[in-house]
């Protein structure tokens, strides 16, 4: 071969072997060496690049031993590039019959094209760092709202956000998200940066830091448990007897010294209105669970407590049963809170219409009779382990805890239910690290089966509400198809209309009502639809705040064009997990007036259907819509010119003190249009005269 060597270009393996084979028959360019004429420039592979050589069949033996030398060259060269790339030790020299020159140095690659956000392309992204997760403190989390007009600009946009890090949605109900509209998510700054970069699509960024946020939010607030001690015995006659709540400090014995320790904590308040003082803040497990159990010991004859399971981490799901209903009660509804573990208040709202109706028929024998014909089972919490764990670890945290020591614990409850299960809407059944990851199989989770249970074994169930948040939203029938409600449940649409009237009748916050479909998207297997497939009537609520976000209050800073639609640093109003505590009342007011509208809507159905009482075109065959000043009080609630009783007095107080302020005010205005007409008519006295 003499001193000539072999240039090897790897993007061409045939022409490099050919190459070969004419260095061995003697044939060299001008400068001694064969360069393979009109071969392109050169590039350096990566060091872990198998430098592939492929040939013809040679014709004659001297090109089948060309082919061999140059495969062997290859070989050397592999071994030695690899071991270089581990070790980082220096190429050792190579005999001069294997000598191969190495490429130059490869150029960057030039940086992408500019593309239009609206525009659909198919570009790839440059590589980024491997993917990173995004979680607690949340720390530096972008809270931001992405749109893509058409589905291949929001593939790109996905694929974009998911070459620098996970992507995680923050819808309200976590819905697929959908070209044409704005979808949020939880962003990292380079996930911004990088749609920006590759498709000049701007963020609408509605909090800059998540974690902030959080840390800011309210928190839960503890209270003491109580401490109960045994009735204590009074005259005939006495309060106790005549089923009345008394605190023994306030009670009189006739002489009998009753002493009672100053570290005595009293049961809970006597009357409804006094009650609402435990849903000024957010509460504990504990506390709701100890507020449940101290309903039923006051009120053994209107609650009961009872067990129906156990979750995936071992603790109880309790259900509060309400109404002193015969076995085969006719009517019976079904009220759900806290599916999805972040959503705090949707725990709040079931306990405190539960507690103003065993605690308000002590006051309205109306209500009393009421609760003698319809039963309702209420399960403030079912979702105890994902509640605990927002609490402690991840306030966003939305499935249970099942598989708690996976990489990826937890089912999405409102996805575990049996219709639909599994569909395309809004759903996971493959990715146990998604937030609406379906769970294995239907009911495959302690909670939701717990739940089904209940319903199953207890007859009579014909109402179905469940409560999350947020939204502000009445949904009815159906969650995974945009079709009719189903025929055997006519009246589904005066059902869904008559709650939302209920609900907005407190406060006026302007719930609407419609399908999923209607007015958010679709979603599969969750538990309204698997409700109205068993022939019940089955609403999701949505409670308090409207809007999106994280917390339900912040600044606004629009961008320049005023659309808030902002590249850099922006916050925007809207609504969030984080309801403020001072919204929680007014919010449990609305959802008690929603529990309250539905139960008598279909206890009233029923009688109509089984002719008890109404017959079908009587005058009394009629529905009205839940009045705010019916059984239980409502803060500051108006409807027309009725108020509360509560209400009533504080307005009646108001309205004289009004009119003092008014009389006042018109005598001071007198008093100083006077001195004005007699100031100026002075002057014009005075200067004019002169």
């Amino acid at each position: 071969m003499g001193d000539g060597s072999v240039n090897i270009a790897a993007d061409d393996g045939a022409r490099a072997a050919a190459a070969a084979a004419t260095a061995l028959h003697g044939g060299r360019d001008g400068a001694g060496g064969a360069t393979g004429a009109g071969m392109p420039p050169q590039r350096r592979q990566r060091p872990r690049r198998r430098l592939l050589l492929m040939a013809t069949a040679a014709s004659t033996p001297l090109m089948t031993a060309a082919a061999t030398v140059a495969a062997a060259a290859a070989a050397a060269v592999t071994v030695v590039v690899a071991a270089t790339a581990v070790t980082g030790a220096p190429w050792p020299p190579l005999p001069p019959s294997l000598q191969i020159s190495l490429p130059p140095p490869a150029l960057p690659p030039p940086p992408p094209p500019l593309i239009s956000a609206t525009a659909a392309t198919s570009t790839s992204p440059t590589p980024f760092p491997p993917p990173c997760t995004i979680g607690p403190p949340y720390t530096g989390i972008l809270l931001g709202g992405i749109t893509a007009d058409t589905p291949s600009t929001l593939a790109d946009v996905l694929a974009t956000l998911r070459s620098v890090c996970e992507v995680v949605l923050a819808e309200p109900g976590m819905g697929t998200p959908i070209p044409g509209g704005e979808t949020t998510y939880l962003l990292t700054a380079s996930q911004v940066e990088a749609l920006w970069d590759h498709h000049r699509l701007r963020v609408r960024v509605i909090e800059t830091d998540v974690g902030a946020v959080l840390a800011q939010g309210p928190t839960i607030e503890e209270v003491r448990p109580r401490r109960r001690q045994p009735p204590m015995q009074l005259p005939s006659g006495s309060p106790r007897q005549l089923g009345l709540a008394v605190s023994p400090k306030n009670s009189s014995t006739n002489g009998t010294d009753a002493r009672v320790d100053d570290s005595y904590a009293p049961p809970p308040p006597e009357t409804a209105a006094e009650a609402t003082e435990f849903y000024t803040a957010y509460r504990s497990l504990t506390a709701i669970q100890d507020r449940m159990a101290g309903l039923a010991a006051d009120y053994p004859a209107l609650a009961r407590t009872i067990r129906i399971g156990t979750s995936a981490r071992g603790r109880p799901l309790t259900a509060l049963i309400v109404g002193n209903t015969p076995p085969d009660a006719p009517v019976r509804i079904a009220v759900l809170g806290l599916q999805h573990a972040r959503e705090w208040v949707a725990g709040l709202v079931p306990l405190y219409a539960a507690e103003m109706l065993v605690r308000g028929a002590r006051d309205h024998l109306d209500l009393a009779a009421f609760l003698a014909r319809v039963q309702l089972l209420f399960i403030p919490v079912v979702n105890p382990d994902g509640f605990v764990h927002t609490v402690t670890t991840d306030r966003l945290w939305r499935k249970n805890r099942s598989g708690d020591r996976h990489a990826c614990p937890g089912v999405d409850l409102n996805r575990n239910w049996a219709k639909d299960w599994g569909g395309p809407h809004a759903t996971s059944t493959d990715d146990p690290c998604s937030a609406v990851y379906t769970g294995p199989a239907a009911f495959s989770e302690p909670e939701t089966a717990a739940v089904r249970d209940l319903l199953t074994a207890s007859p009579g169930v014909v109402g179905f509400l469940d409560f999350h948040a947020y939204g502000q939203l009445v949904l009815g029938a159906w969650a995974y198809a945009e079709e009719e409600a189903p025929a055997h449940l006519p009246d589904e649409r005066a059902y869904g209309a008559a709650v939302t009237a209920g609900v907005n009748a407190v406060h006026g916050s302007g719930y609407l009502y419609g399908s999923g479909g209607e007015l958010i998207y679709l979603a599969s297997g969750v538990s309204t639809d698997w409700a109205t497939a068993a022939n019940m009537s089955a609403l999701t609520i949505e409670l308090r705040p409207g809007g999106t976000g994280i917390a339900s209050v912040t600044s606004s800073d629009p961008g320049s064009d005023g659309s808030g639609s902002v590249a850099g640093p922006g916050r925007a109003s809207g609504g969030g997990f984080l309801l403020p505590a001072s919204l929680l009342l007014p919010t449990c007011e609305e959802g008690m007036a929603g529990v309250i509208t539905a139960a008598r809507f279909l206890e009233h159905t029923a009688r109509v259907d089984r002719g008890a009482g109404v017959q079908e075109g009587d005058e009394e065959d009629t529905f009205e819509p839940l009045r705010a000043v019916d059984w239980v009080p409502v803060r500051g609630a108006v409807v027309g010119e009725e108020t509360t009783e509560e209400g009533k007095g504080e307005g009646d107080g108001e309205g004289r003190a009004g009119l003092g302020v008014s009389a006042i005010g018109g005598i001071v205005g007198a008093a100083v249009g006077v001195m004005v007409v007699v100031v100026v008519g002075a002057w014009l006295v005075l200067f004019r005269g002169r």
